[in-house]
């Protein structure tokens, strides 16, 4: 199971005025670090019996990989990943800023 968020980083560009290298790198940053926050809310949220399905929550760059085979039925009935979605929507797009506003600020 596997969950990616897109991001417009023309748009991005557009708005912030920033080179594209500049917005690549904020971008990456900010993935990163929600990855790592999501990530671990799911952990968090996981069902736990064995242990395995906790475990095999992990980020991965800007994405979130549950490697369990078996988690996208647990998913459909004790929900663990879009509750961490949820929760940590609103810090990815704070986190996102605050990168941007230091490179804006330094470039």
């Amino acid at each position: 199971m596997q969950l990616r968020v897109s991001f417009d980083a023309e748009r991005f560009i557009r708005m912030t005025r920033l080179s594209g290298e500049t917005v690549r790198r904020v971008i990456a940053e900010a993935s990163g670090e929600a990855a790592q926050l999501l990530a671990g809310k799911a952990r968090q949220n996981a069902p736990v019996r064995t242990g395995f399905l906790r475990s095999s929550i992990v980020a991965v760059g800007g994405e979130v990989q549950v490697r369990a085979p078996y988690a996208g039925y647990v998913e459909d009935r004790r929900p663990f990943l879009r509750p961490a979605v949820d929760e940590t929507n609103p810090v990815f797009l704070r986190v996102l800023l605050a990168k941007a506003k230091e490179a804006f600020s330094s470039g």
